[in-house]
C-alpha cells in the first residue's frame, strides 16, 4: 500500500529548495506526498535574489489542518522544513501532534541558519521554538551552524573536530531522544560528513565524502527528503542516510559547473531515475 508523506515546508517559487525539492523526491520514491506550505515566497530568501516577496500561510495552514482532521487524514511519515517564526512553529507543533500517531515517522530539519549565521528575521525565540519540536523527533537533521544554535557549541559553519562533534551530538541528544544527522561537518581536510548519532543505542557513525569547492543553496532539502523516503521503504537507518548523502553529492557534482547554481539551486532533476530504481 501507498505510503503518504506530510510535508510542511515553505513554496520558494523560484529557486529549487523546500517543497519544490520535497514533492518530486518524495514521488519518485513512490510515496505520495502531501504539502502544507508554511509561506508562500516569490523566490528562496537568500540575498542573491534581492528583495523577495513572502506571503504567510499560518492562519491558512490551521484551516487546512481542520479540514484534514474531518477527513480522518492519516500519514505515514511527517516531515517539517522552514518555519517563518515562533508563532507559526507553535501551529506546526500542535499540527504534527494532531496527526501524528505511535506508528508515524516525525522527521523535523530545524532550519535555522547556514555559513554560520542565524537566517535573516530569526531570533533567540525561532532557536526556542524548534527546539520544541525537536523534542517530539523521531529524526532531526541539522547542518553544523544548526548544530551550533541549538547547542551553544561555537563552529564557523563548516570546520569541526571529531571530539567538538561528539560533543556537538551530545548537546543534540539532550533535545532529540531519537536519531540526530548532522550533516555538512569538515572534521577532516578536504572531507565533508555526515555524522549520526542513534541515542538509543549510543552509536556514532561518519559518512564521509570528498569535498566539493563551493556551495549551492538547496543541498539540505534534498537530502532530508531522500533520507525520509529511502528511510520510510524501510531501509535500514544508516543505509538511508548513505544514500541520501550519496545522491547529494552525485547531484552538486552535477551541478557545481552551472553559473545558475549559486543561487537557483542543484541540478537533481536527472538523477530521480536512482531514487525511483531503488
Amino acid at each position: 500500500m501507498q505510503k503518504r508523506v506530510l510535508a510542511i515546508n515553505d513554496i520558494s517559487c523560484i529557486g529549487k529548495c523546500s517543497l519544490t525539492v520535497a514533492l518530486p523526491i518524495i514521488s519518485a520514491a513512490g510515496h505520495e506526498c502531501v504539502i502544507l506550505p508554511t509561506a508562500l515566497l516569490s523566490t528562496h530568501t537568500a540575498q542573491g535574489f534581492g528583495n523577495f516577496v513572502a506571503f504567510n500561510m499560518t492562519d491558512e495552514m490551521k484551516k487546512i489542518a481542520n479540514h484534514w482532521a474531518d477527513m480522518d487524514t492519516r500519514f505515514d511519515a511527517i516531515y517539517t522544513g522552514y518555519i517563518l517564526s515562533p508563532d507559526q512553529a507553535d501551529c506546526v507543533y500542535d499540527i504534527v501532534t494532531r496527526f501524528k500517531s505511535e506508528e508515524t515517522l516525525l522527521m523535523v530539519d530545524p532550519v535555522l541558519g547556514d555559513s554560520g549565521k542565524l537566517y535573516r528575521g530569526f531570533t533567540e525565540d525561532n532557536i526556542s521554538a524548534i527546539k520544541k519540536l525537536c523534542a517530539i523527533a523521531d529524526v532531526i537533521t541539522p547542518n553544523l551552524t544548526e548544530g551550533s544554535l541549538l547547542t551553544g557549541i561555537k563552529s564557523d559553519g563548516v570546520h569541526l573536530s571529531k571530539s567538538d562533534a561528539e560533543k556537538m551530538l551530545d548537546g543534540l541528544a539532550k533535545i532529540c531522544h531519537g536519531k540526530i544527522v548532522l550533516t555538512g561537518v569538515e572534521c577532516e581536510e578536504n572531507v565533508i560528513s555526515t555524522i549520526t548519532r542513534d541515542c538509543e543505542t549510543g552509536e556514532t557513525v561518519f559518512h564521509n565524502q570528498p569535498r566539493i569547492v563551493g556551495s549551492l543553496h538547496g543541498s539540505g532539502d534534498i537530502f532530508t527528503s531522500v533520507l525520509t523516503a529511502t528511510y520510510l521503504n524501510d531501509a535500514d537507518f544508516d543505509v538511508a542516510v548513505s544514500a541520501a548523502d550519496g545522491f547529494v553529492h552525485r547531484a552538486i557534482s552535477e551541478s557545481k559547473d552551472d553559473p545558475d547554481g549559486r543561487w537557483y539551486g542543484v541540478n537533481f532533476e536527472k538523477l530521480l531515475k536512482d531514487i525511483t530504481e531503488r
